[in-house]
């Protein structure tokens, strides 16, 4: 019924209808397989494809907008919480700077805050308020705040 060669299955591959493929490689087997009738398998140049949008590339589009959608909003958010712990910052906390330095806050400055890193000699270090890493113990409340 088909000729099954290799040639009829390579023209419908390339996106020749099965039925054409078979009558060009049977036209190409009486004529001495000398003319290929490329016809069928090019189309002419003024003639549109007929061929959907690849929704792989949507996917990928909007996979990147998420991801950068979430990295927008995870810095917002650090960016806030490391504020608020800045803001909360008060005497006799203990904190680690930037550089891994441990140290007890003596006393606050809009930019700077001084920190007591050695309590048998006090030594005292003056920092920018930017340096503070991390609160490693609030300090206690004192019982005239508690009173009011």
């Amino acid at each position: 019924m088909f000729d099954l060669s290799p040639s009829a299955w390579t023209l419908a591959l390339q996106g020749t209808p099965l039925d054409q493929a078979v009558n060009a490689t049977s036209a190409r087997g009486q004529g001495g397989g000398t003319a290929v009738d490329n016809s069928a398998a090019n189309p002419p140049a003024g003639a549109a494809t007929q061929r959907g949008m690849d929704p792989f590339i949507f996917i990928v589009l909007a996979m990147v907008a998420v991801l950068f959608m979430m990295t927008i909003f995870t810095g917002r958010r650090q960016r806030k919480q490391r504020e608020a712990m800045l803001s909360a910052l008060r005497k006799h906390d203990r904190v680690v700077t930037s550089g891994g330095i441990i140290g007890s806050v003596v006393e606050i400055k809009p930019r700077t805050v001084v920190l007591k890193v050695d309590e048998s000699s006090n030594t005292r270090i003056t920092f920018s308020r930017d340096a503070i890493q991390s609160v490693l113990e609030e300090a206690p409340e004192s019982s005239e705040e508690a009173k009011t």
